[in-house]
């Protein structure tokens, strides 16, 4: 149970959460092509000896499909390329509960935490690329490679929508369908 009595889900070491979203598919393919992953995580980012796949595109039998991941990095920035190098606005604060939001449609990937952007990245405009999900669903914490898979995430909110939200629906998605954390509150009659 969480600090508040909620239910958490702890992620441990090379375990991956298999998310079948069943949306339909969208962007004129026959895969998801425009979608929003939303999470609230907990992590401790001094812990973590690389970058953390959040989720990766392939599917189980679809191993031979160029596909990508969407990483968590040390110094928690979220994003898809050497983001050591990448320009980053907002970051994942550690051993913390926190929104992160991932928009995926309209040729980018744009991160962002707590309803701030952090990262945005050009992708080629192609139906069923390699960002696009499989209808079955998504891997979230997988990894092509076993060291982009450390745990010691938790996990206690997760939506994943068939649409692209923009910067301003993403702000206010994080007040909605927020998880309060209730220690310390009295309620009287």
């Amino acid at each position: 149970a969480g600090e508040s009595g909620g239910s958490v889900l702890y992620i441990p070491a090379r375990t991956s959460l298999v998310c079948k979203h069943m949306l339909p598919a969208n962007g004129e393919g026959i895969r998801l092509n425009q979608y929003t992953i939303t999470m609230d995580v907990r992590v401790d980012l001094a812990a973590l000896q690389d970058d953390v796949s959040l989720f990766r595109t392939a599917w189980e039998d679809e191993e031979t499909r160029q596909s990508d991941e969407c990483y968590l990095s040390k110094t928690g920035r979220v994003g898809h390329v050497d983001l050591a190098q990448a320009g980053c606005g907002a970051t994942l604060k550690s051993d913390r509960w926190q929104r992160i939001t991932i928009v995926v449609g309209g040729g980018s990937i744009a991160t962002y935490i707590g309803g701030e952007p952090c990262t945005t990245f050009a992708l080629p405009k192609e139906r069923d690329g390699r960002f696009s999900l499989a209808p079955q669903g998504v891997q979230l914490f997988a990894s092509a490679r076993a060291q982009h898979m450390p745990g010691g995430f938790l996990l206690r909110y997760l939506q994943i929508r068939g649409t692209a939200l923009d910067a301003g629906a993403v702000k206010a998605s994080v007040a909605a369908n927020r998880v309060v954390d209730m220690q310390g509150i009295n309620i009287e009659a």
